[in-house]
């Protein structure tokens, strides 16, 4: 096995631990992740595993897999914890996601396809940003450092940077990394 191969599926295992205290924190009410987010997260996991593969891509594989169906998981979870109603707001990043998915699947370039896939995660991520943002303590801070801890891995597993190969892992690392920050400004705007 090489470092590559093994830094992959670390990579993995971190991405699989992470959601572990969050399905624990969810079925508690603990936090209350955004089923919006999650469905697109999921439909855009799994658009993401074919096209990732497609690209090249294999000691940084697990991530992939586990980007399809630990947000599958969370969204049959967050549909049956959600109490909080759904925005205006919310619709348009569900309807912007799913036609970024649609134009994702249209195309039949997998480096173009990967590219709107990421515009449609990052619309699909805006609700739970929203959420955190106004609650930071919605969110569990050992996920999102796990998951970001899973997509620098990742990175670091990368032995051929090509940029179909590398942006998946680098826009999951800004964005976890952006999610952690997000949680610690409400922490330590509580402690203060």
């Amino acid at each position: 096995m090489t470092i590559y191969r093994f830094l992959g599926l670390l990579a993995g295992v971190c991405s699989i631990a992470a959601y572990i205290p969050y399905v624990i924190y969810t079925v508690r009410g603990k936090i209350k992740p955004h089923p919006f987010s999650w469905l697109l997260w999921g439909i855009l996991g799994g658009v993401s595993l074919v096209t990732y593969y497609a690209v090249g891509a294999r000691d940084t594989l697990p991530l992939a897999v586990v980007s399809f169906v630990g947000p599958s998981l969370l969204f049959f979870l967050s549909i049956r914890y959600w109490s909080g109603g759904f925005s205006r707001f919310d619709y348009l990043c569900l309807l912007f996601s799913g036609v970024a998915i649609l134009v994702y699947i249209i195309f039949r370039q997998a480096a173009v396809a990967l590219t709107i896939n990421l515009v449609g995660d990052l619309l699909a991520a805006f609700p739970t940003i929203r959420k955190t943002y106004r609650d930071p303590g919605s969110e569990n801070m050992s996920t999102w450092l796990l998951f970001a801890l899973s997509a620098v891995l990742s990175l670091v597993a990368i032995d051929r940077f090509t940029y179909g190969v590398v942006i998946l892992p680098l826009y999951l690392a800004l964005f976890e990394i952006g999610m952690c920050l997000l949680v610690l400004r409400g922490r330590l705007k509580k402690a203060s």
